[in-house]
Formats: C-alpha cells, structure tokens, sequence
C-alpha cells in the first residue's frame, strides 16, 4: 500500500462540483446586493423627483398638476413595495431561526 501526497491528488469531479458551486452562491449574493442597492436608489430618486413636483405644484410653477399625482402614486406603491421586501426578509430570518440543527 503506497500512500501518495495530496498536492498530487487531483480533484475529482464532485470536489470540483462543490467549488464551482461556492463559487456561484459568492457571485449570487453580491449580485442580489447589488439589486437591492440598486433598487433602494431608484426608489431614492424617485423621491426626489415627487417632491421637486410637489414644490412645484406649491409655487405653481408647474403646469402639469397629474405629473405631481403620479409621482405621488409611484412613491406610494414603492414604499408599499419596500415595506414587503422587508416583511419578506424578516419572515424568511425568521423561519431559518426556527429550523432545528
């Protein structure tokens, strides 16, 4: 019986699977980061351009009066949209803490 080294050991395919696999979960998480930050400054701007409408719309500089009522619905549906990503995050937290080891 002859024992060899492991830096000799190639890997075999299941190790490589595994890694590959690692790998992937990295580029994933970063990615959905990447979205939620993305997400959270779109919503961000979108602010910001309802309440330029509204001082708009309070000096009367502004002509259009349904441009501020629909920067006003779309802020209302994006927070409404941020409240159950985070209602989402927080059940999903919770139900990992309560799975058993």
């Amino acid at each position: 019986m002859s024992i060899e080294a492991i830096s000799s050991i190639a890997p075999n395919s299941s190790t490589q699977s595994i890694l590959n696999q690692s790998n992937i979960n990295k580029s994933n998480s970063k990615s959905f980061s990447n979205m939620l930050d993305n997400a959270i400054d779109e919503i961000k701007v979108d602010m910001e351009k309802a309440d330029t409408s509204l001082n708009k719309a309070i000096v009367g500089d502004s002509e259009e009066y349904l441009d501020y009522l629909i920067q006003t619905e779309m802020n209302a549906m994006n927070l409404q949209l941020t409240l159950e990503m985070r209602n989402k995050v927080v059940d999903a937290y919770n139900e990992i803490m309560r799975m058993q080891l």
